[in-house]
């Protein structure tokens, strides 16, 4: 499986099951996914200014995908990042 870029709603799974505090090993074998694929996704799309927490929205905009989105279709990462600063 080379080259496989991931999609929008892989991208969101994760960052549901993260917020769950499910570990990258079980998210990688519900997607069945290497691994190392949850890990590189984490660390390249977590932002260290929200205390770390993982977005799949800043990861589809870092990779171009602006327009993947409907406006008010999902509020997960918002309340994710707001409970993660405020705390």
């Amino acid at each position: 499986m080379q080259g496989k870029h991931l999609t929008q709603k892989e991208r969101f799974y994760i960052e549901k099951r993260r917020g769950e505090g499910v570990n990258q090993a079980t998210i990688a074998r519900e997607l069945d996914m290497p691994r190392s694929t949850i890990s590189r996704e984490l660390r390249r799309n977590t932002d260290p200014t929200f205390n770390g927490v993982y977005c799949c929205r800043r990861a589809d905009k870092s990779n171009g995908d602006l327009g993947t989105y409907i406006i008010g279709a999902d509020t997960t990462c918002t309340s994710t990042l707001i409970k993660a600063v405020t705390a």
